[in-house]
Parts: C-alpha cells; structure tokens; sequence
C-alpha cells in the first residue's frame, strides 16, 4: 500500500510536463484518486489563463471529485467568466455537484 501512495504523490509533478495531453491525462488520474495531494498543483494549473482549455477543463473536473475547503468557490470563480465554453460549463458541472 506504501508503494501506492507514493505513487499517487507523485502525479501532480506530472502537471508540470511539456505536452498538454500527458497534463491533461495527470488531472484526471488525480480526479479518479481523489487524492487531496492533487489539490494545489490543480488548482495552479486551473489558475493559469495560459494553460490549455483542455486541461484547464480536466482540472476543474478533478477539483470537482476531491472536494475540499475553498474548491466550491474556486470553481463558482470560473463559472461565467471569460473562458471558453468547455472550461465554463466543467466549471459549472464541477460546482453544480459539489453543491448537490
């Protein structure tokens, strides 16, 4: 069980790789995991306006699994802002369910 969980804790440097699909990839493992060492490094990436729509949206969906102080109103920030559709209506589903 050690094994794993030192595995899990080391996905979020995965967040930080070049290609946005592997990034995009990383956020929905930690998604899946729920695990709250995910937390900041996608909420870092959910953050930055430069980063792709398609992980950007990954990001949101993964926050929206773990759960947590301050990710309801982390993901009620996005929703209606100036981002793309997709990574609007993540947000909006993400802070939907944590709300339900």
């Amino acid at each position: 069980m050690e094994a794993l969980s030192k595995t899990i804790r080391s996905f979020p440097l995965g967040l930080k790789c070049p290609n946005a699909l592997f990034r995009h990839e990383v956020a929905y493992v930690l998604g899946q995991v729920q695990s709250g060492v995910g937390r900041d490094p996608l909420l870092d990436r959910l953050r930055d306006a430069g980063e792709s729509d398609m992980v950007r949206h990954e990001c949101a969906e993964a926050l929206g699994s773990i759960a947590g102080e301050g990710i309801e109103d982390e993901l009620k920030r996005w929703v209606g802002g100036r981002s793309s559709i997709k990574f609007l209506f993540s947000s909006a589903v993400s802070w939907n369910g944590l709300k339900s």
